[in-house]
């Protein structure tokens, strides 16, 4: 029968195998090692009485066993199954059981360890204090309330933690230890081998992976489903989109404030590094560029009036034309065109109304003083209307240039543009009240001009060239054909503009052939690519016009480039201006190019300081042009 055992450690009651008697085991519950004391009894040992003979069998006497007259007293402290004969002990035959206690015995032998006491609940929890680091312990019932340390030396206010709640054990979880004779009869356990006892469950993904399930095919997500994809594929799209753009417009308002700024300090005040009054007036023209492109109209034309008023003609006569100052009237009147706009525009001053600026640019084209410059002036600025929409601003303009009180034929120059506008708008009830050229007279210089330019603002070159070659001078046929060049220049049509330029530069070499025509085929050759030829008209040009003429090689150079300005193009330049002031307007241009190509403000300083070197320029003539690098890059690099 089992035998009880009670364990030190743990204090539960163990029910063993009485073959176990007398040797050590291991507390299933503690692993404590336990020494098996107890013997089990037996029926006839506890008291029960010699066993009674079935009186249906007979009795057979053993001869081993001597009569009760000669056996002697057995020692009581004897085991049983010992006995003593001759005074000497003798090992005896094993006792037989009766039927009902061998099926005892083979009970008792598969019998269950009894359940185990249920453990009582904690009286008291034991912890680390937070402030003074020593385990205290406090009743159970303070548990997750406040209470102080009982450390005489803390006594702070402390949380008492909550008891952790014991686990339900798992015999599947429980490490496979217990008392040696559990162990013996156990299998040998293969290697990686999955048995009954583990609790280790395959997961359904390794299941899966192997083959042993079958996933259900998935459900087909239908039409509506793929239109649900692509709707929320676009917003997603969008909103990168809409974040990159948001992202890249804060980035050029950053850089164009900041342009804005150092752009100021370089003319304005009284450490201005900018002293030279034209390139000044550059300087405040790039200025008002930048406030119109961060919205701000007002602030930009106070800035297009100051370098109004720096473009100094006082020292024009005929020995001075002042070729830089005139021209640069024609670009700074270009620039006013943008101060012009409608709707919101107005609304948030971002713009000025169209009124607005036809006042400034009258103000500006009238300060122009040669007949020649004015109908260049003339040309681009209505070309630039008609892209905006303007064209009765610009027929406006050219009208008010034009007029006289002796009729057409004592109109000024500017008269052919006012011709051009009308014809490239087709009002015919105007044009009729001008006499056209016919085929044998010779053709009035305004209205041949005016014609030819006006065909071809319409597209009809053919037209253009007829009326270009009607009878009368030379050079008032130069002024046809590089004006209809110029014209196909500005459609971007460099075929029809190769075309025309050739035949105006077969008649640059008539003597009365005037400088300002002269420049003029230069500017519109050069760009025709053409730039061998009128090198050597350059060559005869007097000073001033002369560095012009190179100045507009160089910039269409610069309008042709793709990649880095070629600084070596400046050479003549450099060689003919003493003074640098073309010579830094042709940097502005450079600087700008290599701007909007994407050359960085340092790569574009680096390579003016090393052109300074090289071509071993005067330091007063680069102290003057440094600047004006950097006002280049300024309108590239933010347009």
């Amino acid at each position: 029968m089992p035998l009880r055992v009670k364990c030190d450690s743990c204090k539960k009651t163990l029910s063993v195998k009485e073959h176990l008697a007398g040797k050590k085991i291991k507390c299933p519950g503690c692993q404590s090692v336990v020494l098996v004391t107890a013997t089990a009894p037996t029926k006839a040992s506890a008291g029960m009485g010699p066993a009674k003979a079935d009186p249906k069998k007979p009795t057979t006497p053993n001869p081993n066993k001597p009569s009760p007259e000669t056996k002697p007293e057995s020692p009581a402290h004897l085991p049983d199954g010992a006995s003593v004969g001759n005074g000497k002990p003798v090992d005896a035959a094993p006792a037989e059981l009766p039927q009902e206690d061998v099926e005892d015995e083979a009970l008792a032998a598969f019998a269950d360890e009894p359940k185990p006491d249920e453990e009582a609940e904690p009286q008291f929890i034991e912890f680390k204090c937070d402030y003074c680091d020593e385990m205290v312990k406090l009743p159970i019932e303070l548990a997750g309330k406040q209470s102080q340390c009982p450390n005489p030396e803390c006594k702070r206010i402390v949380k008492v933690p909550l008891p952790k709640k014991a686990e339900k054990k798992d015999w599947r979880k429980m490490d496979r230890k217990g008392p040696a004779a559990a162990l013996i009869n156990q299998p040998e356990q293969l290697d990686d081998a999955w048995g009954t006892q583990d609790a280790t469950k395959a997961k359904q993904s390794s299941l899966k992976e192997a083959g042993a399930i079958e996933e259900p095919p998935e459900p087909s997500i239908g039409a509506a489903g793929w239109i649900a994809r692509g709707i929320y594929g676009v917003i997603g799209l969008a909103i990168l989109i809409g974040l990159g753009i948001a992202g890249s417009r804060l980035f050029q308002t950053k850089q164009h404030h900041r342009a804005l700024e150092e752009a100021k300090q370089l003319v304005e005040g009284r450490d201005a590094k900018i002293k030279t009054p034209l390139l000044a007036s550059l300087g405040h023209r790039a200025i008002a560029i930048l406030y119109l492109r961060e919205g701000k109209a007002i602030k930009a034309k106070e800035h297009f009036r100051g370098a109004l008023s720096l473009a100094d003609l006082s020292k024009l006569d005929d020995k001075n034309a002042a070729v830089n100052e005139q021209l640069s009237l024609v670009d700074l009147a270009l620039a006013q065109i943008e101060l012009g706009g409608e709707g919101d525009d107005l609304l948030t001053k971002a713009r000025v109304d169209w009124e607005s600026v036809r006042k400034e640019l009258v103000l500006t084209l009238q300060k122009i003083r040669t007949p020649d410059v004015q109908v260049i002036a003339l040309r681009e600025v209505s070309a630039r209307l008609f892209e905006k929409k303007q064209a009765e601003l610009a027929i406006g303009l050219t009208a008010s240039m034009s007029a006289s009180e002796a009729g057409d034929k004592g109109r000024p120059p500017a008269f052919r543009q006012h011709i051009a506008n009308l014809c490239a708008l087709k009002k015919e009830k105007d044009l009729d009240r001008i006499k056209r050229p016919t085929g044998k007279e010779p053709a009035d210089s305004n209205a041949r001009v005016g014609f030819a330019e006006g065909h071809a603002r319409q597209g009809d070159f053919d037209a253009a060239l007829a009326m270009a070659q009607h009878p009368g001078s030379n050079k008032d046929k130069l002024d046809a054909f590089f004006g209809v060049a110029a014209v196909a220049l500005l459609k971007g049509n460099k075929d029809e503009a190769g075309r025309f330029a050739k035949e105006a530069l077969g008649m640059a070499k008539d003597k009365e052939v005037r400088e300002w025509q002269l420049l003029q085929v230069v500017s519109i050759a050069a760009r025709a690519d053409s730039a061998a030829a009128v090198a050597e008209i350059a060559k005869n040009l007097s000073p001033a016009f002369k560095l012009r003429a190179q100045l507009e090689i160089f910039l269409a150079t610069c309008e042709k480039a793709s990649g880095e300005i070629p600084v070596d193009a400046m050479a003549d330049l450099e060689a003919t201006d003493k003074e640098g002031t073309t010579l830094a307007l042709a940097w502005v241009a450079a600087a700008k190019r290599n701007a909007v190509n994407g050359a960085s403000r340092d790569r574009t300083r680096r390579l003016f300081e090393d052109r300074v070197a090289s071509a071993n320029l005067p330091a007063a003539l680069a102290e003057r042009i440094r600047p004006m690098v950097d006002i280049g890059w300024y309108l590239g690099s933010t347009n």
